[in-house]
């Protein structure tokens, strides 16, 4: 079973979506940078995961085979997966729903940001 589940999205220009955190009490690397996604209910597979995560951040409703597993493995002691959405994203597709926003940013871009470890890990390995 998954515990993370990380989207990657990106518009027709080839750029990634990520989320821009907010500074709630209690939230994990608050005033960050991340991907939408979230962690597995029950025994959800990543795609699921995947499909139910956009929906609820981002108000994209998609079948699971609009989704592609690109990394499953343990990420400082959690279980975590990469799920590309395999169509491009813009902004009038999405209606975002949680964090304090989100941005559409290249390689570059992203690495010049305040990012999660996993968000790191996750752009320096699939961003290109």
């Amino acid at each position: 079973m998954y515990k993370g589940n990380s989207v990657l999205i990106q518009n027709a220009a080839g750029k990634y979506l990520l989320q821009f955190r907010d500074g709630t009490a209690g939230i994990n690397n608050p005033l960050t940078w991340n991907f939408f996604g979230g962690g597995a209910e029950d025994e959800e597979d990543a795609l699921s995961c995947a499909a139910r995560e956009m929906a609820e951040e981002l108000c994209v409703s998609a079948p699971t085979d609009h989704f592609e597993l690109l990394a499953d493995e343990v990420v400082d002691g959690v279980q975590e997966a990469l799920v590309r959405y395999k169509y491009p994203l813009e902004w009038t597709d999405v209606d975002i729903q949680e964090g304090a926003g989100g941005g559409f940013f290249t390689r570059e871009e992203a690495l010049q940001i305040p990012l999660t470890p996993l968000a790191r890990v996750w752009v320096e390995r699939f961003f290109s």
